[in-house]
Parts: C-alpha cells; structure tokens; sequence
C-alpha cells in the first residue's frame, strides 16, 4: 500500500507556498480525488458496493476529518468501529499499538495448556500492525457512544490515543451516531473495509472476522 501513513509532524495549520492557510487536519494525505466523488445520502443501510457517505468527525487533535481525504490512494481503508468500554476493541488497539499479540490472547486451552486467542484473531495476523505502518492499509478507529454519558467527542479519541498510540491511526469521534447507523453496527468491534473509491468492499455489522479474513489473505499473498 502506497505510503500514506498518519504522520504526527503537525498539530496545527500550517500555510502552502501561495499563502492560502492549509485546512488539511495533520497527518491526511494529500486528497487526489476528494472532490471527484460527489455526495452520496445518508439513507442506511450501507450495502457492499455502496459508495460510503461523506464522514466528517472529530479526531484526537480537536481537528475536523473527511473520510474522503484517505479516498484515491490507492489503498483499502479499514474502518474499525468500536467504544472505549469494549474490552476487546482495547485490546486490539493495544495490539495495533505495540505489535503485541498476548493482548488479544482471552484463555487457555485446558487440554493443550496453550494460549487461545479470541476466535477472531489468529497468529497468521501477526503482520497487521506493520502493513498498518508500511502504508499498504489505512485503520481509521471510530468511536462511538449510546450510553448515558453522552456521545464520543474528541477528548475521548485523545484519552483512547494516549492509553493506545499509533502515529498511523486516527481516532474519529462518531458522535451523532451517522456512520454507526449507515453501517448497521451491532457489536463491537467492527470492522468494514472500504475501497480506495470510497466503496464499501466489504461490510460487516457485527464483528471483525470477514476484513481480518481477507488482510489475511493480503498476508499470505505476499
């Protein structure tokens, strides 16, 4: 995957030689067909070959993110929904974090003594967090929250990215419930993967087995 990973050079708006302020948010690449796409609706569900809804949210910086600004890279973009009280998003975030994959062991085999891994994950998996860093993949985290403590914001995408760091992973604030609702989701995590076009190529509304499925397919192919 071409190189496009979420570097954290700047955390403000800088200014392009001509002098126009630069409203990219730090760390998107250079938009090469944002504004190509047009300006699909809301109305859910999402279907796989549907093109994604513009997605502008809060990030961990306070900043305003299109999703579209990750379309035309030439790269899938893996959309990873979750809340910061669902203890296997965290422990996928630590593992996307630190390469470590005892995070995402939930057992013991009793007849074998052997550490299981949650039935989603498997040790073909390892390379994940480096395809993440090489640029072959985009993760986009999106938090989202129906409980009475209010939607997720932006102080919560930066407590997630301090407890989880990853330069190459943005944290988006799914606050209004949009991309939530258009994709269906009913447990978490949730992972869905987009196409470079910005069309839905593969779509799940509970659990993160078909997209680990397929990067692991990638895995394997090279």
């Amino acid at each position: 995957m071409l190189r496009a990973t979420f570097f954290l050079l700047v955390l403000g708006c800088g200014s392009g030689s001509d002098g126009e302020t630069d409203t990219t948010p730090a760390g998107t690449p250079e938009p090469s067909m944002k504004d190509t796409l047009g300006d699909p609706d809301w109305d859910p569900p999402g279907a796989v070959g549907d093109q994604v809804p513009h997605f502008v949210a809060v990030n961990q910086y306070g900043e305003q993110v299109d999703l579209y600004d990750y379309a035309g890279q030439g790269v899938p973009i893996v959309i990873d929904m979750g809340t910061s009280f669902c203890a296997p998003c965290k422990d996928l975030a630590a593992y996307l974090s630190d390469g470590d994959m005892s995070h995402l062991v939930w057992g013991v085999d009793e007849e074998t003594g052997e550490d299981e891994y949650y039935p989603w994950w498997s040790a073909e998996y390892a390379g994940l967090r480096d395809m993440v860093a090489d640029g072959e993949i985009y993760w986009i985290t999106v938090l989202f929250n129906e409980s009475e403590s209010g939607p997720a914001d932006s102080d919560e995408c930066a407590a997630w990215h301090d407890e989880f760091p990853n330069p190459d992973i943005p944290v988006l604030a799914d606050s209004d419930l949009k991309l939530k609702t258009w994709l269906g989701i009913e447990s978490y995590p949730t992972l869905n993967l987009i196409n470079p076009d910005m069309t839905l190529a593969i779509h799940s509304t509970s659990g993160p087995f078909a997209v680990l499925g397929h990067l692991g397919d990638m895995l394997n192919a090279e």
